[in-house]
């Protein structure tokens, strides 16, 4: 019988250093793989979250549009201070002339009129929708500026705008709400506005090329983004791994790439013209710009008339 020498008596096996280097590279080489996979599984999770906000918002404006003639939801309603009422500190409750208060009746839920890739801090986001309550400044999905209106109105919500289901040519291709927010080139919204615009129109894909500040309102459709000056930018952006989620006026959402619906004349050809011709002004507020319908708020979506 082999007698085992005293020297290696009460050790065991252990790793060498060459071989805890082989398991550190794995490892490592495993999470370099897995990582990104995790983190694009966290983007599409939330963007089907925010997809869902989408759709129970376009119900919302659908339930709107039922109990009011099927007047289109107002970006903001002509109510005086004495309708709105004040708050403790005398402040107007100036925030409940908005379309985010105007709809909760219907939604009962601020929180989902902001995309959870957005926080609700962002200094951007701008009006305010009941910090009465909780505080929120805004909202991230934003109303289409010229296909709603800034309506008169009183507190029982009558004559709230002037623009109808009715008036729009084809509800299922035209976008009342976008995931939206200000671009710009440079750390201010205003004064980069001009310079973020014009970026946005060369490729409003290419999210390198310009930054986002979010705000709660409304959004621009490429005509009115044509002829705006230094001011802000407000327009649909692709948050969502390079998608936009929206939603159309007869209330289905869905995620859409912005350059394959956003009509930038001379350079797409979206409005399939006869021969592949390129897109001109005249194609704005046509049958194939879904930002736009030249039926609705006249010379706002009607581009042969600029």
């Amino acid at each position: 019988m082999r007698v085992r020498s005293p020297r290696f008596r009460g050790k065991r096996p252990a790793f060498t250093l060459i071989e805890l280097l082989v398991v550190i590279a794995i490892i490592a080489i495993l999470a370099a793989i897995l990582f990104p996979v995790f983190a694009q599984a966290r983007a599409k999770a939330r963007a089907i979250a925010c997809l869902s906000n989408h759709k129970q918002l376009g119900l919302g404006s659908m339930q709107y549009m039922q109990d009011y003639d099927e007047t289109i939801i107002p970006i903001w309603l002509n109510y005086s201070d004495a309708e709105l009422g004040k708050m403790p500190d005398g402040t107007v409750r100036s925030w409940r002339r908005q379309w985010p208060y105007i709809i909760q009746p219907y939604v009962k839920n601020f929180q989902m009129l902001n995309c959870s890739d957005v926080s609700d801090t962002d200094p951007h986001i701008g009006w305010a929708s009941d910090p009465e309550k909780n505080g929120l400044r805004g909202s991230s999905i934003n109303l289409n500026d010229t296909m709603a209106t800034w309506g008169t109105g009183n507190a029982n919500g009558q004559g709230s705008a002037v623009a109808t289901y009715a008036s729009i040519s084809a509800p299922a291709d035209k976008i009342e709400f976008a995931d939206a927010g200000n671009v710009h080139v440079g750390g201010d919204p205003w004064s980069g506005g001009k310079a973020g615009r014009t970026q946005y129109n060369k490729d409003p894909d290419d999210t390198s090329k310009y930054q986002i500040k979010n705000r709660g309102g409304h959004f621009h459709n490429p005509l009115r983004n044509s002829w705006e000056g230094d001011s802000i930018t407000p327009v649909p952006v692709p948050r969502h791994n390079g998608m936009c989620n929206v939603i159309y006026f007869d209330g289905h959402a869905k995620a859409i790439r912005i350059s394959q619906f956003w009509i930038r004349p001379g350079v797409t050809t979206i409005a399939k013209r006869p021969g592949g011709a390129k897109d001109t002004k005249a194609d704005w507020g046509g049958p194939n710009d879904a930002f736009g319908d030249a039926g609705v708020r006249g010379n706002d979506n009607n581009g042969s008339a600029w």
